[in-house]
């Protein structure tokens, strides 16, 4: 993997702007259908205050596009970057951008292993979907207690002091700390069963 060769593809199959930095952008899909993309519905709005200062890529869901049908133009109304390649290698999308914003899901994992900064975007916790991860003890809810996240309430200049903090050294330092507390074959202070669980989910 070339990762400044890739890095340079992707700028120019999206047109992005080469003074700004990446944000991928990668909304899990919400498999309750009055719930569907709530996560994306709510917070475009308030993200979309930082396409003036970064390329944010938002990869929606498949079954997103598919059962949204104008989900995809209020997105690029908002000034994102839609990627709806299927076959897009995700691993090297992580990869080459340089900050990852999810919400649940696999891609938490993805870029933790990567050694990624990590934005966190909760939804109401009175969704079904939010209780059963609550209530089922999810490593998608624990990592919210080591990694930066935003509450719905979150004011636009709030969002803007906490992205000083994501590209700096020591919240890099932080998600390492993490990453190793989950993935590091040396370390005593994690069960093995989740480290060995991690790692095949993301072979798989």
């Amino acid at each position: 993997f070339k990762k400044e060769v890739y890095r340079k593809k992707i700028k120019k199959e999206f047109g992005l702007d080469e003074n700004k930095k990446i944000i991928l952008w990668t909304p899990t899909f919400i498999h309750y259908p009055e719930e569907q993309d709530q996560n994306i519905l709510f917070w475009k709005n308030k993200i979309s205050v930082l396409t003036a200062d970064y390329n944010i890529i938002i990869r929606p869901h498949p079954k997103s596009l598919a059962s949204n049908q104008s989900l995809k133009s209020k997105l690029k109304d908002l000034n994102f970057f839609i990627d709806t390649n299927p076959v897009r290698d995700l691993g090297n999308l992580l990869n080459i951008s340089d900050i990852i914003m999810c919400d649940y899901g696999g891609t938490i994992f993805g870029s933790l292993y990567l050694n990624k900064p990590i934005l966190l975007l909760n939804i109401s916790t009175k969704l079904k979907f939010i209780e059963n991860l609550v209530n089922n003890e999810s490593l998608d809810i624990k990592l919210r207690e080591f990694l930066i996240n935003f509450n719905e309430n979150i004011s636009q200049d709030e969002i803007q002091k906490k992205m000083n903090y994501i590209v700096s050294k020591e919240y890099q330092n932080e998600v390492k700390i993490v990453r190793n507390k989950f993935f590091n074959k040396e370390s005593s202070t994690t069960n093995k069963n989740t480290k060995k669980f991690l790692l095949d989910f993301l072979k798989n």
